[in-house]
């Protein structure tokens, strides 16, 4: 609501002057969060990155939109918790991202992102959150091979689902090459299944390479020969 409130004043010689407000709000209800969301930065590297996974063990970078409020928000609070870190809320402004440092984030564990939006009659909104996941190793290669089977002509199914552990989703890039160091018949295939079908022709002796890669981009290689 906005009110204006006028001022009069006068002396002992009767003499008056009146002054006015450009008005004043009376603010009775938060600013809404139930269009707001919050992204994360993901982490740099040459594979494709999922937000809400880092490698960062310190810091959590993120931006947020969508807090709306019918007068005016004020300032932006923002805070980060989980496993040994309780930030509290920080004022941030009016700004809407945000790099928080100095966590000591423990590695491969989940901590929580929020933010609130606080408005001029210091009433703030509901706190929307998000969770962001530390990784800490890369995914291990266990030491079984890859393995292929011919299935039909020139077809033959690759399977790599007993090559890899990982606490995290896998993105897969697969080549397969005639010759060792080759990928003419089949050239770095992204896929997030375990097995993959292949026409090779008529060569008798596949060259795969599977890389198994986590959110964070950290990858490892297993390099097989497969013979007919």
């Amino acid at each position: 609501h906005l009110f204006y409130v006028a001022l009069r004043c006068r002396n002992f010689a009767d003499l008056e002057s009146t002054n006015s407000s450009e008005g004043v709000f009376y603010v009775t209800t938060p600013p809404s969060e139930s269009a707001a969301s919050i992204r994360f930065r993901t982490t740099p590297s040459v594979y494709d990155t999922t937000e809400g996974y880092q490698i960062n063990n310190n810091t959590v970078s993120f931006s947020w939109i969508g807090f709306d409020d019918p007068t005016h928000i004020a300032r932006y609070e923002v805070g980060v918790s989980g496993p040994d870190v309780a930030t509290g809320w920080i004022d941030v402004g009016l700004y809407n991202r945000a790099e928080i440092g100095g966590l000591d984030f423990r590695l491969d564990s989940k901590y929580t992102v929020s933010v609130r939006a606080v408005n001029v009659g210091s009433l703030a909104s509901r706190a929307v959150q998000s969770m962001v996941t530390v990784v800490g190793e890369r995914p291990r290669a266990t030491g079984v091979s890859v393995a292929g089977r011919w299935v039909r002509g020139g077809e033959v199914s690759l399977s790599w689902a007993s090559s890899f552990q990982s606490a995290y989703p896998l993105t897969f890039v697969v080549s397969v090459g005639s010759r060792r160091g080759s990928s003419d018949l089949l050239q770095w295939r992204e896929t997030k299944l375990v097995s993959i079908a292949v026409n090779v022709g008529l060569h008798r002796e596949l060259f795969v390479t599977v890389t198994a890669v986590n959110p964070v981009g950290l990858s490892s290689t297993v390099s097989s020969v497969i013979s007919r």
